[in-house]
């Protein structure tokens, strides 16, 4: 019993993976349960401010939420992100761990 457990659980990852990258989505047209919303999740701080959510998958579910932070903000976690993420792709770069492609890659972010 454990093992197809475990099986169903591979293939929703695995699911999960190609909805990520774009794969199988189904459209708004073909599935009418996909739809955005706002949201308050039973919080109260989010009752003055709800949150818009976009179903973007049923099964597995998948949910997008816009307009979390402002783009200020996250400009400053780039910002402040930069040294460290830098390090890591330096350390892994010297061990021949990453390619090239990797770092063009992080230079775009």
């Amino acid at each position: 019993m454990m093992f197809l457990l475990q099986e169903s659980h591979a293939e929703t990852f695995k699911k999960y993976e190609a909805l990520c990258r774009g794969e199988n989505r189904d459209s708004i047209s073909q599935n009418p349960k996909l739809k955005c919303s706002y949201t308050t999740r039973n919080d109260w701080y989010l009752l003055i401010g709800p949150l818009k959510q976009e179903k973007v998958n049923l099964d597995p579910l998948i949910v997008l939420f816009h307009d979390v932070i402002h783009d200020d903000e996250i400009r400053t976690i780039q910002n402040l992100a930069i040294p460290d993420v830098m390090q890591f792709f330096m350390k892994y770069w010297e061990k021949n761990l990453i390619c090239s492609g990797d770092i063009n890659n992080l230079l775009l972010f």
